[in-house]
Parts: C-alpha cells; structure tokens; sequence
C-alpha cells in the first residue's frame, strides 16, 4: 500500500525542486518528527547531504531509509548514487539493479547503472577490472584467463574472461574446457581475423 505523503514532506519537495534547500531540509525535519516511520523524508535528506558531499550524513539517512522500507525504489537508487559518489562501483551497481528489479521504469537507475558499470573500468583505456596484469593494462588486452563471479536475481555465475589474440589461444581452450556455455565475443568494425 502506497502510503499518503505528509503536507511536510510535500513540502519539502517543493523546496528542493525549487532550490530551496535550507527549507527543504527544515520540511524534513519537520516530517520525521511527525511519522519517524517513513522513508521518503531520510531519502530526501541522504539526497541533499549527498550532493552537498557529506557522504557520512547521507549513509546515515539512507541507510535508516532502507532499514525502514527495504523495497523503496527511490531509496535503493538514492543508495546507489551515493555509493557511486564514494567510489563503491561495484556495491552501487549492486543496488541500482536492485531498484530496478521494485520498479523496472526506472529510467534515472538504468542510466545511472550504465555509469556505474562504466565505471568499474575499460579495456581501451587499461583500467578494466578483469586486465589486472601490468602487461595487460600495458597491452589494453587480456593475455591470461581472469574469472568473474556475480548474481543476477537469484542466480549466480562465473564469467571467464579469455584472450582472444592467436598468441594465447591455450588460455582460451582452457576457459571453454573449463565452461557450461561460452559467448563468443566480436569486434563489429574489424569483423573477424585469423592470425
């Protein structure tokens, strides 16, 4: 059941949305005192103190946030940027996927979920998570087998990450060996080479 907002936190939105801070904060405030059971309120808070870079208070009120209402989208995502503010790619992917399985609409989530996962590092630009070696960050490509474990909704998988270059072709027989199922990765500009 969707419960009604308080005239404060009503309020309090109005505020932020119109740039009035201070008074947004004040309408929050005001909100908690009046039901310390909703959400909505220590969102709104951990939001403000996010973008105002008090990363402590804004773990404080969402954390107090999800305690209070673990499947609030709002509050999973607003978890999420600010994880993603702190530098946790990994845990703020973790709970913008998490929003996005309470509300699949979420398009704010969706797009702050490409950034995280952008974030966690690219080939091209040698800071790919799976290309730790000094050569491969060197080489901006894998030259050994690196593994992955991840869940997705109640699954869990192990991805193998295996060289593509002919060089290497030992590691990836191995990881094949080594799988269930293989997706076979191309470059869509240069097509597919031999040697």
């Amino acid at each position: 059941a969707v419960r009604e907002l308080p005239a404060d936190a009503s309020d309090g939105v109005a505020a932020l949305q119109a740039g009035r801070r201070s008074e947004a904060t004040h309408q929050f405030d005001l909100a908690v005192e009046r039901d310390p059971a909703m959400a909505l309120p220590h969102v709104y808070a951990g939001r403000i103190y996010r973008e105002d870079g008090n990363l402590e208070s804004a773990a404080i009120e969402l954390r107090r946030a999800i305690e209070l209402e673990p499947r609030n989208a709002l509050a999973l995502r607003e978890m999420a940027s600010y994880l993603l503010a702190r530098g946790d790619y990994d845990l703020a992917r973790a709970f913008y996927v998490r929003a996005l399985g309470v509300n699949p609409e979420d398009r704010l989530a969706l797009g702050y979920l490409a950034c995280a996962l952008a974030r966690l590092g690219r080939v091209d630009d040698g800071t790919s998570f799976m290309n730790w070696l000094p050569e491969e960050k060197h080489r901006r490509a894998s030259i050994s087998t690196s593994i992955c474990s991840f869940r997705w909704d109640e699954a869990e998988f192990t991805m193998l990450d295996a060289p593509g270059d002919a060089n290497f072709a030992g590691e990836m027989r191995g990881a094949i060996a080594a799988s269930d199922n293989a997706v076979l990765v191309l470059n869509a500009q240069d097509g597919v080479r031999v040697g």
